[in-house]
Parts: C-alpha cells; sequence; structure tokens
C-alpha cells in the first residue's frame, strides 16, 4: 500500500512538474 501510494504520488508529482516546465517555456 505504501509503495504504491508513493510510486502514485511521484508519478503525479512529475505529471505536474512535466505540465508546468512546457507552460514556462512555452
Amino acid at each position: 500500500e505504501k509503495g504504491l501510494f508513493r510510486l502514485e504520488g511521484k508519478d503525479y508529482l512529475v505529471k505536474d512538474g512535466d505540465i508546468m516546465s512546457i507552460r514556462f517555456n512555452a
């Protein structure tokens, strides 16, 4: 459960960061 939550959280953070990076660059 902890591992799944951690992996999901990491993926979510990366997704959010990627979107922010693209928006900032664009």
